[in-house]
């Protein structure tokens, strides 16, 4: 009696008939049972971005916030005879130079990082995100409302605004869209102002 065997040879399968007495079960690699393991990528752990850069920046940021608080803190009034010991803006002052000494060693530090180097990378890399463009946008869009602010109706522009931003942001459809530019304009423009007397322009 003959007995039909399905196995596997280079990538196909192929029918065979060997004899009830003499069965064949010697397996290959090539047969159904043994599949050779595929090849999968490997997964590499991601490096979290570097820090340097960014406190390179901060540094900068809080040192010249300081030079500008300094300088305010020491035109301040100064009253009786002991000069700036008893101004209010002493305090002030001191906090502006410790600050600064704070920032220029954060700074010595992001330097020794490397974070000149890291400069051009990461700015290459942040220019072409999705991000990075629907900021400089939306920066555009609220210059664009400082810009017409006394140009044009405050409550025009403030409008325009709203409805510009909230399209570009997609929140919802046209009349959610319509509806929230119109409801923000009536609280910044009338609302606000009569409730807590303030001027608009």
């Amino acid at each position: 009696m003959a007995i039909s065997k399905l196995t596997r040879g280079n990538g196909a399968y192929l029918m065979s008939e060997t004899d009830d007495n003499h069965l064949d079960v010697e397996a290959t690699a090539d047969e159904v049972g043994d599949v050779p393991p595929t090849d999968q990528p490997q997964e590499t752990e991601e490096q979290p971005p570097s820090e340097h850069m960014g406190d390179l920046f901060v540094g900068l940021f809080l040192i010249l916030v300081s030079v500008l608080g300094g300088w305010e803190s020491i035109n301040m009034s100064r009253g009786g005879v002991r000069g700036i010991l008893t101004s209010p803006g002493l305090t002030p002052l001191l906090v502006a130079v410790a600050l600064i000494v704070l920032s220029i060693i954060l700074i010595g530090k992001a330097l020794r990082g490397g974070a000149i180097a890291e400069i051009p990378v990461r700015l290459k890399k942040m220019w072409g995100s999705y991000q990075t463009h629907r900021v400089l946008i939306l920066a555009v869009i609220m210059t664009g409302y400082v810009l017409l602010i006394g140009v044009l109706d405050f409550r025009l522009v403030t409008f325009l605004f709203l409805l510009v931003t909230c399209s570009y942001v997609r929140s919802g459809r046209w009349y959610t869209i319509l509806s929230s530019a119109l409801a923000g304009t009536v609280l910044a423009t009338i609302v606000l102002p009569y409730f807590f007397n303030m001027p608009v322009p």
